[in-house]
């Protein structure tokens, strides 16, 4: 699996002696790019995309790909009681 940050994008390339089609789904759907590379939307969690070729029919199964995802930092900021200033 790949691994990349929150936010970030990434480029898929396959190789085939057809044409590439991405898709977003394991088995149906419309394909998200065509050719043999497919740049991702920026991503903020673990997603899979999975590659087919075509020539004379379509390929006997899609070939996944995932890309884990990793949370960008996070910060907590607590606020306590103003604390009451003292003359000197």
């Amino acid at each position: 699996a790949l691994h990349i940050c929150a936010g970030d994008s990434v480029m898929l390339t396959a190789s085939s002696n057809a044409t590439v089609y991405w898709y977003p789904l394991p088995v149906g759907g419309a394909p998200v790019a065509i050719g043999s590379v497919m740049y991702t939307p920026p991503l903020f969690s673990t997603s899979t995309f999975y590659a087919e070729s075509f020539a004379c029919g379509p390929s006997t199964s899609r070939v996944p790909v995932t890309i884990q995802v990793t949370p960008g930092p996070t910060v907590s900021v607590s606020q306590s009681s103003p604390r009451e200033a003292h003359p000197q």
